[in-house]
């Protein structure tokens, strides 16, 4: 069995599929890892999505800034950019369950067998693995809770994978869909401090 790893495919469907069968990538014996972006920009972003899902278990993905961005548009708290080419996702049949899909995949990805792990543009420098992973579960409590408050999962995801969740104020509401609950997210990016609300304007300029 070989174990591929490939960077952003940001929609580009075509020379994934070139890279493979040059490398005689097999999904029944291989596995391939994908350090996320996998929509945006290229022509081919449902496409792209489909091929990936479709092969299971066989292909690892983490969550990269342009798919939670891709998350952020569906539900409504961002806006879809032309340059993206991500309006076929959301207008396509399968919308809801690539979407589903998407959600579920990880921030981060450690292989069980071989010494790596995967993550988006990196973690935090002052972050060691297990710390990494500390941050994780926290998310993914909080993830758990929003089935019953109603709080945005993706800014959460969002706020994690750009930098150092700092502080939770659970007495104010950073924005309007997380309702009764009421989080701020403060992240540190680019030694400058954004809330959940804005965090997601920033995401487009560092995208």
């Amino acid at each position: 069995m070989a174990t591929y790893l490939v960077g952003d495919i940001q929609g580009c469907l075509d020379d994934l599929l070139s890279l493979l069968d040059q490398a005689q990538f097999h999904p029944n014996h291989d596995e391939l890892w994908l350090a996320g972006d996998l929509v945006a920009r290229g022509p081919q972003s449902l496409e792209t999505l489909r091929f990936v899902k479709s092969l299971g278990k066989s292909a690892i993905t983490v969550l990269g800034n342009h798919d939670l961005h891709l998350l952020a548009v569906a539900e409504g708290i961002a806006r879809c950019k032309a340059k993206d080419k991500t309006q076929a996702i959301l207008d396509a049949d399968d919308s809801q369950e690539l979407l589903e899909w998407l959600r579920q995949q990880p921030l981060l990805a450690e292989h069980p067998k071989y010494s790596f792990v995967m993550a988006h543009a990196g973690i935090p420098a002052q972050w060691d693995l297990t710390q990494a992973h500390q941050q994780l579960a926290m998310l993914n409590l909080y993830s758990n809770l929003s089935a019953t408050y109603g709080y945005c999962k993706t800014c959460m995801a969002m706020a994690l994978n750009y930098g150092q969740i700092l502080s939770m104020n659970w007495n104010s509401c950073a924005l309007p869909s997380m309702h009764s609950l009421g989080c701020a997210f403060v992240t540190q990016m680019a030694g400058s401090t954004w809330s959940a609300s804005c965090l997601l304007e920033k995401q487009a300029s560092v995208s």
